[in-house]
């Protein structure tokens, strides 16, 4: 799971940029760990759709595409469509509180900051409390499944921020 993550995360946060070659050798002596976890670690990433396996070549880092952000956003859109009526029904006295206070956060970020260029550090932190805020929504509606494939949609959408 170590391995999964850390190149999940190298990937969504842009240290491995679309279409780079991800050399096995190179990612095991940068997690200090054998070929066996690191492989399967791609393998659960290629499923995922941030890497493509070429057959002799290895792994790389999946490319990016304007179809495939306006269909993350279309998922996105159509996900919380879905979630709204029953996070409606279903909310709690406490997650409205933390959405509120996460709104409030939100807000006073965004005053403080809305004059400054947008630097991606920034951007990022931005986009970490609106995941946020999106994703307690989702999770208010008591759905099993869905806050987690908002989140993923979510984690996919980030890609895109590194290239701005």
């Amino acid at each position: 799971m170590y391995a999964y993550e850390s190149i999940k995360n190298a990937i969504l946060q842009g240290e491995y940029v679309p279409d780079e070659r991800l050399i096995l050798k190179n990612l095991c002596d940068s997690l200090s760990l054998s070929v066996i976890p690191v492989r399967e670690s791609l393998n659960n990433l290629e499923k995922d759709g941030l890497v493509i396996q070429i057959p002799h070549q290895g792994f790389r880092v999946a490319s990016l595409s304007v179809n495939e952000f306006e269909e993350l956003l279309a998922i996105r859109l159509s996900l919380e469509i879905t979630a709204l009526p029953y996070s409606i029904k279903n909310i709690t006295d406490k997650q409205i509180l933390h959405l509120t206070s996460l709104t409030e956060e939100m807000f006073s970020y965004w005053e403080k900051y809305k004059d400054s260029p947008a630097t991606l550090n920034i951007q990022k932190a931005f986009m970490t409390m609106n995941k946020e805020l999106h994703i307690g929504i989702a999770s208010a509606s008591q759905l099993i499944y869905l806050p987690g494939m908002l989140t993923r949609v979510f984690d996919l959408s980030h890609r895109y921020l590194n290239i701005m």
